[in-house]
């Protein structure tokens, strides 16, 4: 017997169940299966509309005031209709925050359908969530929710009720704590299973991890199973990025899942502040990374950026399989030790973004050990003043000698050392001077003349990275 020669009762069960993931495509087989879906096209569209792009922006629902500016109510409606979960493709959840004390809005919850009870039980049926956990939990969400304060259990638990989420924006308030790690290694662990599929395992199609703004800066190791998800492509992290037993240096990862990263090819680290040893970590989880975009921000100004260290961690580490490599800076006030490094590690790079400052600190270095060299001058003492050698950054007088030695002889150089190399971007500040333009925009031919396009910009605003891998966050 086909398909169509099942009876209607049976094609009508078919169809409820191919709600949100199979409709589409089922309502279009043919007029019969077309007529079978009609009285469910428009609740599906609306519920598509409303929840497919989802963020916490108090859009109205079923022409009704409804305003979902939270995970509390989020999760009401899920409770109240476990569908509304399985439409949300591209979750936002960056304005997540408490439910403003300014009215009644736990009576306004009760009016739109929050029901305790309801809401209990889906913690209560969690399969991630054993024993009393799912008390402690739902404890957590009613408490937070009287006291009109952001809930971190609701907006880690939130994560579990999806199964066809593709990209996940993390609330600016989300926090580090045990029950949080122990909940995202559970939902990691379903997801990794040989048998998991979207009925049975969250975030099993997630591809995309954003963070927005962490006040305290993102802890990376807190977050890191997440990225052992067998589909994940980019990650996206803000601020600070430290280790809770090191905050002076950077170590993101002791202890890394092997699968960890695994898939992973897009990096973003804005406004970061990670070191040599820290990136090692992480680049080592990483196999199949193809774009880093990194901006190094630290406002003190006692801290030292070892800036070489970094690029050349990074050659050694992603160097063989890396296309796309952006390094810039962001709110630093500090200094830069002057060091040595290449790029020759670099095969495959065909986009790079790098500061003169970078170039600066390898010239001053090579001179000031050259004139060692002549004076013969090897000391104890000699020797511990060279690796306290600094560069003050941002100085235009040095990037002009800068760009003349980096351009001096353009071809052999890209041929040795980055051979794949199609596109430079050169970045001049409006305060500039007119020789430091100038130079910039003699580039342009010499460059071209080897097939490399360089992209000049003036002005602060242009140092945000916007057509790297996956866009700009």
């Amino acid at each position: 017997m086909t398909l169509l020669g099942l009876a209607d009762e049976l094609l009508a069960l078919i169809v409820e169940h191919a709600i949100p993931e199979g409709f589409e495509s089922l309502r279009l087989t043919c007029h019969k299966l077309h007529t079978l879906c009609k009285p469910s096209i428009r609740e599906h569209n609306k519920l598509r509309l409303h929840f497919r792009n989802f963020a916490y922006t108090g859009a109205d629902y079923a022409g009704r005031e409804k305003k979902i500016r939270s995970s509390f109510e989020l999760i009401s409606r899920i409770a109240q209709e476990p569908l509304v979960a399985r439409y949300i493709e591209h979750a936002d959840f960056e304005a997540d925050s408490r439910i403003p004390a300014d009215g009644p809005f736990l009576w306004r919850m009760e009016i739109y359908g929050y029901r305790p009870e309801t809401v209990r039980d889906l913690f209560a049926n969690s399969r991630y969530l054993s024993g009393t956990e799912w008390q402690d939990y739902f404890e957590k969400y009613e408490r937070d929710l009287k006291d009109h304060r952001y809930c971190q259990a609701s907006a880690s638990f939130l994560l579990t009720l999806l199964s066809n989420v593709k990209t996940v924006v993390l609330p600016r308030y989300w926090t580090h704590d045990p029950e949080t790690e122990k909940l995202l290694e559970a939902m990691v662990r379903h997801a990794r299973q040989p048998n998991a599929t979207p009925t049975n395992a969250s975030l099993l199609s997630v591809t995309t991890l954003k963070f927005s703004f962490a006040r305290q800066g993102l802890i990376l190791n807190k977050i890191t199973p997440l990225l052992a998800l067998l589909r994940i492509q980019k990650f996206y992290a803000p601020t600070s990025i430290s280790h809770t037993e090191a905050p002076e240096h950077s170590s993101p990862c002791r202890t890394l899942s092997p699968s960890l990263g695994s898939t992973l090819e897009v990096a973003y680290f804005l406004r970061s502040n990670i070191d040599g040893p820290g990136m090692k970590h992480f680049l080592r989880c990483t196999p199949r990374l193809r774009t880093l975009v990194y901006s190094h921000s630290d406002k003190q100004f006692t801290r030292i950026w070892d800036i070489c260290e970094l690029v050349t961690t990074i050659g050694k580490e992603a160097g063989s399989h890396l296309e796309e490599l952006s390094i810039t800076k962001h709110d630093f006030s500090g200094k830069i030790a002057l060091g040595t490094t290449n790029m020759r590690d670099f095969s495959r790079l065909h986009k790079l973004e790098i500061l003169l400052d970078l170039a600066t600190c390898v010239i001053r270095s090579v001179t000031h050990l050259e004139a060692k060299e002549s004076i013969r001058t090897d000391s104890v003492e000699d020797a511990d003043l060279s690796h306290v050698d600094l560069l003050i950054c941002g100085l235009p007088q040095q990037h002009v000698r800068t760009l003349e030695t980096m351009f001096q002889g353009f071809a052999e150089k890209k041929a040795a050392q980055l051979p794949s190399l199609k596109e430079i971007r050169v970045w001049a500040d409006w305060t500039t001077d007119k020789a430091y333009r100038a130079r910039c925009e003699k580039l342009v031919p010499e460059a071209e003349t080897v097939g490399v396009t360089v992209h000049i910009g003036l002005g602060a605003g242009w140092t945000r990275v916007t057509d790297y891998a996956g866009r700009s966050p």
